[in-house]
């Protein structure tokens, strides 16, 4: 599958910005969200990785360089995607009433593969990854899925079995508000097995979820008819094209792999083999080798 242009063109670009860059310092920041990379792998398993919206940019980014290259890491997409209001059934009404149409966000997640037959080809299953709080991201962005699945022809429960959901959750709240109050969407994943919660810290949650400069813009269902593109530069988007890229400068570095593979090391115990394996096939790649092209360091 080809990635969609927007998508290269965006990541292209922090790579060429993040080979002018000098090695940014290893701030406390940088810290918590390399954990906060080690928890979501650990609790994902081997599934693919999507980040729905413009939350989790930052871990995307910082994913994307800790795990170059490195064999056995899963695929990570960005996918633009908004639509946070409303309860279970909203989706299927909107469409009921004319309110909405699927058709451009379906050829959206045909560019991303995340058609529901790809979904259900997934060898290993398909991991959405937001900060939330109630789950209702993903309770619309499921049922999205099943709706396109049924004008397809193609069993929504056999999507639904290849898709789980990982809310990076306030850890102040703890993670039982999302799974007692019925009135959450994520109580519903929780009860099917299909849902895992990273508690982090108010200051993260509340700078991934609202402050962070985004260097896309939200993906309404305005504007689901439309692809994704890139918006054109401004000020914050500046900042955060520069954030962006210092972080893929971050991330590409040994020291901060060797780092990163020591915190999946400290959550391998217990858990499948794949994490371990997956340890040393960062270590390995962080072998003194050539130069990239690209002045980043593999």
């Amino acid at each position: 599958m080809t990635a969609p242009t927007w998508a290269y063109a965006r990541d292209d670009a922090l790579d060429r910005l993040a080979a002018r860059l000098s090695f940014p310092p290893f701030l406390g920041y940088h810290e918590e969200l390399l954990e906060l990379c080690a928890d979501v792998l650990a609790r994902a398993g081997e599934r693919r990785l999507v980040f729905p919206g413009r939350s989790s940019e930052e871990l995307y980014d910082l994913l994307r360089a800790l795990l170059r290259d490195v064999k056995l890491a899963p695929r990570l997409t960005l996918a633009p995607f908004s639509f946070r209001d409303g309860s279970r059934g909203t989706m299927g009404r909107l469409v009921a009433e004319g309110a909405l149409s699927l058709e451009g966000i379906e050829r959206h997640l045909d560019a991303l593969g995340l058609d529901p037959a790809t979904l259900v080809a997934e060898p290993v299953g398909v991991a959405f990854v937001d900060v939330t709080c109630w789950g209702t991201t993903f309770g619309n962005l499921d049922e999205l899925l099943g709706l396109v699945a049924r004008r397809r022809g193609v069993d929504p429960r056999q999507v639904a079995a290849r898709t789980t959901f990982v809310g990076l959750t306030k850890a102040s709240l703890g993670w039982t508000h999302w799974r007692r109050d019925e009135e959450s969407q994520g109580a519903r994943f929780f009860r099917e097995g299909r849902a895992a919660v990273v508690p982090i810290s108010s200051r993260l949650w509340s700078w991934l979820g609202d402050q962070a400069p985004k260097t896309t813009d939200s993906y309404t269902r305005e504007r689901w008819s439309e692809p994704p593109h890139l918006p054109p530069p401004d000020e914050r988007r500046d900042r955060a094209v520069r954030r962006a890229a210092e972080l893929v400068v971050f991330g590409s570095t040994r020291e901060v792999r060797r780092a990163f593979a020591a915190a999946l090391s400290r959550r391998a115990r217990g858990e499948a083999a794949w994490l371990g394996s997956l340890v040393t096939a960062l270590l390995r790649s962080t072998q003194p080798r050539k130069r990239r092209a690209s002045g980043l360091e593999a």
